[in-house]
């Protein structure tokens, strides 16, 4: 993804942006990517864990499976991999120092 925005990111710096806030901004859109994605497991665990935990049990003659999840232990793993994601979003754009603004005069 950063290696596809890098003319824009050329266009930022060439207007005055620095570096660390775009390295921030870059990380803050995975995050704001993130948070669907993590709400969205939430309430499909919250709704799916024990139907399938239970069909997949049964098979093993397990036939009532009920899982008692407090809501911070629900909302622990949705936090985790949005922070992962961001994280992970700001390490990689390191890069963008590397960028610079007569980018645009060769692309």
């Amino acid at each position: 993804v950063l290696y596809q925005e890098k003319r824009d990111l050329g266009i930022y710096k060439s207007l005055g942006f620095r570096a660390s806030a775009l390295r921030r901004s870059f990380a803050l859109r995975f995050a704001l990517t993130a948070v669907p994605g993590a709400v969205l497991g939430i309430v499909a665990s919250a709704c799916f864990t024990d139907p399938l935990a239970t069909a997949l049990l049964r098979m093993f003659g397990i036939s009532r499976f009920t899982s008692e999840l407090a809501p911070f232990q629900m909302l622990l793993p949705g936090a985790v991999v949005v922070v992962l994601f961001t994280l992970a979003a700001y390490v990689v754009a390191r890069r963008i120092k590397r960028i610079e603004a007569n980018i645009l005069i060769v692309e």
